[in-house]
C-alpha cells in the first residue's frame, strides 16, 4: 500500500443552489461569520444544486444554506470539541441571518 498525501481542507464552507434567490447572499454571510466566531479558515461558497436539501422542489419559497462549520481535520477537530464552540457556531449563525435576513 502506497500513501499518498491527500491535501487537508480546513475551516467553514457552505453550499447554495443557484436556482434560489438570495441562496448566495446568505451562503456568504454563513461562510464569514461562522468562520470567524470559530476562529478557523473560511473556505467559501459552493453551488451544488443536485443536494435534495437544496432542491427547488424541496424548499420552493425558502432560502436554503448548508453550513458545514469545521472538518474533522488539522486543527478545526480541536477547535470543535473545545468548550463553548456550539455556543460560537450557533452564534455566527446567528449573526449571518440577521444580516441577511434582518434582524
Amino acid at each position: 500500500v502506497i500513501d499518498v498525501p491527500i491535501p487537508l481542507a480546513h475551516g467553514t464552507s457552505v453550499l447554495y443552489s443557484v436556482k434560489k434567490s438570495g441562496s448566495f447572499n446568505l451562503a456568504y454571510a454563513m461562510a464569514g461569520a461562522v468562520s470567524s466566531s470559530l476562529g478557523v479558515n473560511n473556505r467559501g461558497v459552493s453551488v451544488d444544486d443536485e443536494l435534495a436539501v437544496l432542491k427547488p422542489k424541496v424548499t420552493e419559497t425558502e432560502i436554503a444554506v448548508l453550513v458545514e462549520a469545521a472538518r474533522l481535520s488539522w486543527t478545526d477537530e480541536t477547535k470543535l470539541h473545545a468548550a463553548g464552540s456550539v455556543a460560537r457556531i450557533a452564534a455566527g449563525i446567528k449573526a449571518a441571518l440577521d444580516e441577511s435576513l434582518g434582524d
